[in-house]
């Protein structure tokens, strides 16, 4: 992803790193959309609602691609939480391919 260490290394007032954060927030929007699922602490696998939306071969998946999924909707719009935060959290997930 051509990541600088000065990207790794931005952080929050909290102290957080900004790219960390942003990597956790990102498994938990596609988790609450049905699109990963974890398996246990640490790991995640893609659901097959997941391998659907990607044979679709969107250009990024961002957060009003997202509210097209119930349990995504339901989570994001019911949270006053988030409605307060930035809604670029998961601005967009550029999609590589090798």
């Amino acid at each position: 992803m051509k990541i600088t260490d000065k990207e790794l290394n931005e952080a929050l007032k909290s102290g957080r790193k900004i790219f960390y954060d942003r990597i956790s927030w990102a498994k938990t929007y596609l988790k609450k959309a049905g699109l990963l699922e974890y398996v246990e602490r640490g790991k995640f696998r893609i659901t097959e609602e997941g391998i659907k939306l990607l044979q679709k071969n969107p250009k990024v998946i961002d957060n009003k691609l997202l509210l097209n999924y119930e349990g995504f909707k339901e989570f994001y719009q019911g949270s006053n939480n988030l409605k307060n935060r930035n809604d670029n959290i998961l601005t967009k997930i550029k999609l590589h391919k090798s």
